[in-house]
């Protein structure tokens, strides 16, 4: 039985959204209402953020997409568009269900230096033993890097929406990496993997080099935009994701 919180509402071709660490399906709110009108959209949370389930056992990207796989398994073929650690449910994804149509990932974490150091934090943090929930977040905080938000006041506002629900601590703490062969999985897509990459993202780096891994890739930069293009920059995001899906 599903029991990840999810939305599927509009009507054509399906586009599944998955949010990175810590975010719930608010983060693609501007992006999803942009094109319901054309598209079924399919908006989830994942374990420990939004309004899913928050486990007290040790829970895996594994196993949040096999939960995924339950929602989208009747559609025979859907898009995909997935933001920073989201890409790694998308990578796991791709061992259930193989007929993806459009790929499209944004700030993709997980395959660099970067994505190792926050890791490593994320692992002290542990080491440490830390007496509350409190503790443990400030300590996580110190290890989550984004980098400077751009857009002002409003793409702040919609950031702290997409945090909603979403516990730091439960959400690293209780995550267990028994996780594929990400490298081989992405070396096996057939399919053009579109990159959405915000030109000031600490991940820059790490999303450049993780490009090479696919046979396919084709890379959009946003300029004076970090690791939240879909809300930093919404109106060009959201040209340029059109523009992916009609095949431009």
């Amino acid at each position: 039985m599903v029991n990840l919180y999810h939305r599927i509402e509009g009507k054509g071709e399906a586009i599944l959204f998955l949010p990175g660490l810590g975010l719930n399906h608010h983060l693609f709110d501007d992006i999803a209402n942009f094109l319901k009108g054309s598209y079924t959209i399919i908006l989830t949370d994942l374990y420990g953020t939004g309004k899913s389930p928050k486990p007290e056992e040790k829970y895996s990207f594994i196993q949040d997409a096999q939960k995924v796989y339950e929602i989208v398994k009747d559609f025979k073929m859907i898009n995909v568009i997935g933001h920073s650690r989201g890409v790694k449910i998308a990578l796991c994804l791709y061992e259930h269900y193989k007929n993806f149509g459009k790929i499209i990932f944004v700030g993709q974490a997980g395959f660099g230096k970067n994505d190792d150091r926050f890791t490593k934090n994320a692992l002290e943090v542990k080491k440490l033993k830390l007496s509350t929930k409190t503790e443990i977040a400030k300590k996580l905080e110190q290890g989550l890097n984004f980098g400077k938000i751009y857009g002002g006041t409003e793409t702040l506002l919609k950031l702290k929406k997409a945090k909603e629900g979403c516990d730091i601590a439960d959400t690293l703490l209780r995550r267990v990496e028994d996780s594929p062969d990400y490298l081989k999985i992405a070396k096996e897509i057939e399919n053009e993997v579109h990159f959405i990459i915000g030109a000031n993202d600490p991940f820059y780096d790490d999303i450049k080099e993780a490009t090479k891994i696919y046979k396919r890739p084709k890379i959009y930069e946003i300029s004076e935009c970090g690791h939240f293009p879909m809300i930093e920059k919404a109106t060009q995001f959201n040209s340029i994701v059109k523009k992916i899906l009609e095949g431009g």
